[in-house]
């Protein structure tokens, strides 16, 4: 009876002497950096060590596994491993959020999957990156939130907006005040200040009457801090 009761306990020492043995696995930080000696960005990693040596016109951060290089004539995006996976075609490219990207081509903004398909031709006049799984396009002056097939999530379009975030997303409706919607497009915080910032912890900065404040998610001031510059 006592040896079936030795055998588990063997069994897990066994087990934790292995996992001791195998290090864990912790994925690369590298982050983009220009170099002013060539006049070219590439990749350090936080031992200040190349990972990819300077010769790109500009660089992003890695998002989702891929960072957007500029070479010499267009945009493209690059793996940890510096190899392309979209090749340069690009005018402008953002980091990929949601698994997609916005790009710019002949004057006109779209998104890509991280295929290089094209889920939104490229057909508006500017665009901000995916959060929370709407994108927004800017189409004859008004915002319109979209969703990952690009199609527009809701009717109501806005004359300023932002993307997402925790839950709800600044808007502009009108001439000059912000408020914030809900993911269905509906009024959650009724448009009431100046300016109106991201959500960050359950607060957002905002400006009303001049002066700074703070908000919860309900639209209530949590604290009055100082006027605006």
């Amino acid at each position: 009876m006592k040896l079936f009761l030795k055998i588990p306990l063997i069994l897990i020492i066994i087990s934790l002497l292995i996992s001791a043995c195998i290090p864990s696995f912790k994925p690369k930080i590298i982050i983009p950096l220009f170099d002013e000696e060539s006049g070219k960005w590439g990749f350090m990693d936080t031992k200040n060590e190349w990972v990819i040596k300077p010769q790109y016109e500009h660089a992003h951060v890695f998002s989702e596994g891929l960072a957007g290089v500029k070479t010499s004539t267009a945009w493209g995006f690059i793996d940890i491993n510096n190899t392309f996976v979209i090749s340069p075609q690009y005018e402008v490219a953002y980091p990929f959020s949601d698994g997609l990207a916005a790009i710019r081509q002949d004057f006109k903004w779209g998104f890509i999957n991280k295929k290089g398909e094209y889920i939104l031709h490229p057909a508006y006049e500017h665009a901000q990156s995916y959060s929370e799984g709407l994108g927004l396009i800017q189409d004859k002056d008004e915002w319109v939130f979209i969703d990952n097939s690009g199609k527009p999530a809701f009717e109501v379009r806005f004359e300023e907006a932002n993307p997402f975030s925790e839950g709800l997303a600044a808007v502009r409706v009108g001439c000059c005040l912000w408020g914030y919607i809900n993911p269905k497009g509906e009024l959650a915080i009724k448009p009431q200040f100046e300016e109106a910032g991201f959500f960050q912890k359950g607060v957002a900065n905002v400006v009303i009457d001049g002066k700074q404040n703070l908000i919860g998610k309900n639209g209530g001031f949590v604290t009055q801090t100082t006027p605006s510059p």
